[in-house]
């Protein structure tokens, strides 16, 4: 696989989240006295304009909460294959291998190694089970937005918004050895 020289990054996606709920927010403020000529909210009532803002505030949440997870996925599957193919000697690159290498011999050909994956072998290495059990049940809500909807959510999460996905993934990159450099640029990014 041919890994993209750019990509959205966590903190580019939270700060398209943050100039969103601005604009929604001078949105909202537009629409309080008169609704703009033209605009979808045009003839609507005033109450049903205000619930129109609300649902898309939630949509624009769930929206930003899977590009998040989607790039802090893309993160660890770009360092994953940069082990595998740099065959670098740390524990975790051994085993990560490892891993590409068994469901190379068991399927015939390489299958996608899941985040789950590869984050269980993280796990293994450093521990961290709380943290790394958060982004997991992150991974599993984000598959349920990514994928429709259409199943009862099983990740325990009801809702989340944004924030509480933006730090869940910074507090996995913060304990995971060799991230804490892009942690800290993300952060930077954020002030």
């Amino acid at each position: 696989m041919a890994i993209a020289s750019e990509w959205p990054t966590p903190p580019d996606i939270f700060e398209y989240y943050r100039r969103s709920i601005d604009a929604l927010t001078a949105l909202k403020l537009t629409t309080v006295g008169a609704v703009p000529v033209g605009s979808r909210f045009e003839g609507m009532p005033q109450d049903d304009v205000q619930v129109a803002l609300v649902n898309l505030r939630n949509d624009l949440d769930q929206s930003a909460v899977l590009l998040l997870v989607a790039s802090f996925e893309a993160t660890l599957q770009v360092d994953f294959h940069e082990r595998v193919t740099r065959k670098k000697k740390d524990r975790v690159s051994k085993e990560l291998r490892k891993l590409w290498y068994s469901n190379l011999q068991r399927h015939g050909r390489t299958r996608w190694i899941t985040v789950e994956e590869i984050v269980d072998v993280w796990r293994k290495h450093i521990g961290q089970t709380v943290i790394i059990g958060n982004f997991k049940q992150l991974v599993l809500y984000r598959h349920w937005l990514a994928h429709g909807r259409y199943w009862v959510q099983k990740s325990g999460l009801l809702l989340i918004d944004p924030f509480d996905a933006w730090q869940r993934g910074v507090a996995l990159f913060n304990v995971l050895p060799g991230f804490q450099g892009l942690v800290a640029a993300w952060q930077q990014n954020d002030e």
